[in-house]
């Protein structure tokens, strides 16, 4: 309702707009809730409403789909096809995705500072980038910190919930064994991300134990879970410390008092592509390349769990080849990794096994 508020409508014309918007993104259930306990999904379904909701003649959608499910990214096309054309959209997008193709009119190539169009699908998919080769990096020897035959993460009997909310997970049991790459896929709002911040120690369960290489994460001190877990959350390249790319990469190396915290930020630089880049200050970057360097940051202390949360939304073809890469080699070097994501084509490319969301009481994996 803010932005209708701001426009000084009157109080039904409110009411009627605000109503209608959360109806329309299907979060009239969420009316009430903290938005700081909604998923990211949820949040920008939050952000759009509220833009609909003031009618504006010109709304501007900058990757308006990066973390909608399909149900919900559908209902939204379908919603801007079939409305009264006295409104213009204009998307910004990193390709052309089906879902855009049936959305839009015309499209516009932004490329090297030009713009070049209208063009068809046909002329934009002609142009798209050729396939990228990537060194194949030797594999690096770490040595496990259990058996190969434990499961490097487990979930026994997990209660968790939002204060007010009906419980995310209830008896909630997994066991992940060392070197696996979990994709976890599921609606927005179903736990995906919860998921992820029960097994970084940032949330603890309300009943039943969490363990990630026999710590409680919950419990452990923070230098204790930062030696096993690396983590790129949703935005975390916003959370930038330093004003120089290697710094930024250098700095979880060194406050862990690894050996030759450089000589491994370099290295993770390297697989990530940004080597060139290491003097930049990390706010200079582009949107892939921040994302990679989120990454960087993730993989230069070679943690043993990687938690990857929307990782892939919004990047170009380059970029999410780049990013494939470094996750095939932290694979080959035995790194665990649970990727939330509603890409299913990417989740396919990098995981042994799919865990789905909502998960029953009875579910185990």
């Amino acid at each position: 309702a803010f932005g209708p508020e701001n426009l000084c409508l009157p109080a039904a014309e409110i009411a009627h707009r605000t109503g209608a918007a959360l109806m329309m993104l299907g979060i009239a259930a969420l009316a009430d809730r903290d938005a700081r306990h909604l998923s990211g999904g949820q949040q920008q379904r939050v952000a759009l409403a509220g833009a609909l909701a003031m009618q504006p003649r010109l709304l501007i959608l900058d990757e308006p789909t990066t973390d909608l499910d399909a149900e919900t990214r559908d209902r939204l096309v379908a919603h801007l096809r079939a409305m009264p054309w006295n409104m213009s959209v204009l998307i910004l997008d990193s390709g052309c995705d089906p879902w855009l193709e049936r959305m839009v009119g015309g499209h516009l190539l932004l490329h090297d500072g030009h713009v070049e169009g209208p063009l068809t699908v046909n002329d934009l998919r002609a142009r798209a980038p050729a396939a990228i080769l990537l060194p194949q990096g030797a594999p690096l020897a770490l040595p496990p910190l259990v058996p190969a035959a434990d499961p490097l993460v487990r979930l026994m009997g997990v209660d968790f919930g939002w204060p007010g909310q009906p419980p995310l997970f209830s008896h909630l049991s997994a066991a992940i064994p060392a070197g696996a790459a979990v994709a976890l896929l599921g609606p927005n709002g179903s736990g995906k991300s919860t998921f992820l911040r029960l097994v970084a120690g940032l949330q603890a369960p309300a009943r039943g134990r969490v363990e990630v290489a026999g710590f409680d994460p919950a419990h452990a001190t923070p230098p204790e879970i930062a030696r096993i877990i690396g983590a790129v959350l949703q935005a975390s390249d916003r959370h930038f410390l330093c004003a120089r790319v290697l710094d930024e990469v250098t700095l979880g190396p060194a406050t862990l008092g690894l050996r030759d915290p450089r000589a491994l930020a370099r290295d993770a630089l390297a697989q990530t592509g940004l080597t060139a880049l290491a003097h930049a200050h990390p706010l200079d970057l582009d949107t892939g390349q921040r994302r990679l360097l989120s990454l960087a940051a993730a993989i230069a202390h070679r943690p043993l769990v990687l938690l990857l949360d929307e990782v892939q939304r919004g990047l170009d073809a380059h970029h999410r080849a780049q990013l494939l890469h470094v996750l095939e080699t932290q694979k080959r070097q035995g790194t665990t990794i649970l990727l939330a994501t509603h890409d299913t084509d990417f989740a396919g490319k990098i995981a042994d096994t799919m865990m789905m969301f909502p998960l029953s009481a009875d579910d185990t994996g």
